[in-house]
């Protein structure tokens, strides 16, 4: 399907990405990708901010997006898909006007 993504089941993803690595470690080794980025985001803004508020946010950040992507492969799966489609996505933001117009400038929905 164009512009979707295939689903796999997240110890699947896992082991084709991190063959021989433990689960600890997957996640330790996003959330340090994960800090870095949201390093360079906070360095870019000219903030600074204590190691602790960046870890906290970094934490926030990693649970956040698990949730999401947990979200959006329920509403696939439940719609009979091995795809996340935009649909999916967009009924994820159907609440946050501002997030679902940059997910569709069109404004078709």
């Amino acid at each position: 399907m164009a512009g979707g993504y295939k689903l796999q089941s997240y110890k699947a993803t896992k082991l084709q990405s991190y063959k021989g690595t433990s689960e600890a470690m997957d996640e330790s080794q996003l959330k340090g990708k994960l800090w870095y980025c949201v390093d360079r985001l906070l360095a870019r803004e000219e903030r600074r901010f204590s190691q602790k508020f960046v870890s906290a946010l970094v934490e926030l950040v990693y649970v956040q997006l698990v949730e999401v992507g947990e979200t959006l492969e329920s509403y696939a799966q439940h719609g009979g898909r091995d795809v996340v489609s935009m649909a999916d996505l967009r009924l994820l933001l159907r609440r946050s006007p501002e997030l679902l117009a940059m997910c569709d400038p069109e404004g078709s929905q």
